[in-house]
């Protein structure tokens, strides 16, 4: 069974893009995590 999505939504598509777009590893994870909130 597939993933059922609302067609208006589907229609509208994707319209904002991330603010934060970052990929850590280790101890700089909660640094990059306490900058972003």
């Amino acid at each position: 069974m597939g993933q059922k999505i609302h067609p208006v939504l589907y229609r509208i598509g994707v319209n904002k893009d991330t603010d934060s777009i970052w990929f850590a590893q280790g101890s700089s994870y909660v640094d990059s995590l306490q900058e972003d909130i």
